[in-house]
C-alpha cells in the first residue's frame, strides 16, 4: 500500500463530493464470458492506480490488488435509463466499498452480443499556483454573470453550489450520437482551420444556444474542462493518483456579424491563453474566493436560477486505446455523474469512438429536457457537416 500527502496538483476527493461515471455499448463477437471479463477488469486496475485509490485523512491511497471486488454483473434491458440510476450513486455511497472505483457490466437478457460497461469513479479537482489576473477575470464573470440558457425557473434551486446541503431531486441524461463518417471530416475541417474540435464545438454551441433563446448578447458564460490525460502521465508517471482536469471559465462572445468559424478562432485563441496562464490548475483558489465572496456570489446565484455559470463543456476526444478487438468493439461512449446538473444547467461532454458521442446531463424539468434534446440533436448537424456552418454568421443562423 502506497500513501502520498496532497501536493500542488492534488487535492483529496472529499472536497468535491462528485462523481465520474463513464459508459460504453460494446458489441461483441461472441457471448460474454463473465471470467474473462473479470480478468480483464484485475489487470486493468493492476496498471491503472487511480481505479484502486480512495481518499482517507487528507491522504491519497492505493489499496492493494486483491482487496478489490470484480466486475458487477447486471441483466437490464434499458441500459440508458439504467446508466441515469447508476451515476446518481453519490460519493458518500460509493466510498462505503474498499475501493470507490467499481465496473458495471450489464447485458440485455434479448441480445446475447451487446453489453454496456459503466465505471463509476470519485473525481478529484486540481491545484496550482494562485494567479492574480485570473482572480481578478474570474470574481468579474461572476458577480455580472446572466443565466441566457433555457431552463425550468425555480423560486429556490433545489441543489446549491459549492454545498453538501441539497433538497432530493431528479437528474436527467440525455445522450446522442454522429455518423461514422462525421469524426475525419471535422477533424480535417479544423486542421485546415488552425482551430481544435472542441473550440468548433464551443463556437457551436453559442449560436445553437443563441437561436433557441432568441438572445443575441455575448452573456453566455461556460466552464471547460481541460483533459490533461496526455500531459501529466507523461510527466508525472502512471502511478500517480489523481484526475488531471482543469476547470476555467470561457465566454464565446459570439458577434451578430461573426461567422462560426472566426467564432471558433477567437475562442481557441482564448483557450490558448488560459493554459499559458495555468488557468486550468485553480480549482483550489476558486474554493477560496468563494469563501471570501460567498454572501455576494450567493446572491448572483439567486437571480440566475441558483448558479453562476449556464454550461459546463467537454470534449474529452478519442481516448488513446483502439475501438475494435478480437472478441469485441466498442461502439458508443457516454459519461455522467451524480450531482453534475448541480452547479450548471447543462454538462455537456464530447466522447468519440468511429463517430462522435454527446452526454447531456442536466436537471429532470420540461424546459431542461427539451433543451437538452434540442442540443444534442443541432450539436449532431453541426459536426456532420462543419465546411456547410463555417461561414454562417449568427444573425443568419438567429433568422433561419
Amino acid at each position: 500500500m502506497t500513501k502520498r500527502g496532497l501536493s500542488g496538483i492534488e487535492n483529496e476527493l472529499n472536497d468535491a463530493g462528485a462523481t465520474v461515471c463513464f459508459a460504453s455499448i460494446i458489441e461483441l463477437h461472441e457471448a460474454l464470458a463473465h471470467d474473462r471479463m473479470s480478468d480483464a477488469w484485475k489487470k486493468t486496475r493492476s496498471t491503472e492506480p487511480f481505479l484502486r485509490s480512495r481518499s482517507e485523512d487528507k491522504f491519497v491511497t492505493t489499496v492493494p490488488l486483491v482487496s478489490c471486488q470484480g466486475p458487477i454483473f447486471i441483466e437490464n434491458e434499458n441500459f440508458h435509463q439504467f446508466f441515469k440510476e447508476a451515476s446518481n450513486c453519490s460519493y458518500d455511497e460509493m466510498n462505503k466499498s474498499a475501493v470507490p472505483a467499481d465496473l458495471l457490466v450489464v447485458s440485455d437478457p434479448k441480445t446475447a452480443h451487446s453489453v454496456g460497461l459503466i465505471i463509476r469513479l470519485p473525481h478529484s479537482p486540481l491545484r496550482d499556483e494562485q494567479k492574480k489576473a485570473f482572480l481578478e477575470r474570474y470574481h468579474g464573470e461572476i458577480i455580472n454573470f446572466k443565466n441566457v440558457v433555457p431552463h425550468h425557473k425555480y423560486e429556490e434551486r433545489p441543489v446549491k453550489f459549492f454545498k453538501s446541503q441539497s433538497k432530493p431531486v431528479e437528474y436527467e441524461v440525455t445522450c446522442g450520437k454522429g455518423s461514422l463518417s462525421a469524426p475525419k471530416r471535422l477533424l480535417e475541417f479544423c486542421r485546415q482551420h488552425g482551430i481544435t474540435i472542441g473550440t468548433y464545438l464551443i463556437a457551436s454551441i453559442a449560436f445553437i444556444n443563441s437561436k433557441m433563446t432568441g438572445d443575441a448578447s455575448k452573456e453566455l458564460k461556460m466552464d471547460v474542462d481541460y483533459n490533461l490525460r496526455d500531459r501529466f502521465p507523461k510527466k508525472l508517471g502512471k502511478t500517480t493518483v489523481a484526475c488531471y482536469i482543469g476547470w476555467p471559465s470561457l465566454k464565446p462572445e459570439a458577434e451578430l456579424n461573426e461567422t462560426l468559424l472566426q467564432t471558433a478562432q477567437k475562442a481557441s485563441r482564448n483557450i490558448k491563453s488560459q493554459i499559458e496562464n495555468h488557468e486550468h490548475h485553480m480549482w483550489r483558489e476558486i474554493e477560496d474566493l468563494w469563501e471570501e465572496h460567498e454572501e455576494e456570489y450567493q446572491k448572483v446565484s439567486y437571480r440566475n436560477n441558483g448558479i453562476t455559470s449556464s454550461i459546463n463543456f467537454s470534449n474529452v476526444g478519442r481516448y488513446p486505446f483502439g475501438i475494435n478487438y478480437d472478441v469485441s468493439k466498442v461502439r458508443e461512449l457516454y459519461c455522467t455523474g451524480h450531482s453534475w446538473g448541480a452547479w450548471f444547467e447543462y454538462c455537456i461532454l464530447f466522447q468519440t469512438t468511429d463517430r462522435i458521442c454527446i452526454t447531456v446531463s442536466h436537471l429532470s424539468t420540461k424546459e431542461h429536457n427539451e433543451a437538452a434534446q434540442n442540443y444534442v440533436e443541432k450539436l449532431i448537424e453541426f459536426t456532420e457537416s462543419p465546411q456547410s456552418f463555417a461561414e454562417l454568421t449568427l444573425e443568419k443562423y438567429m433568422n433561419e
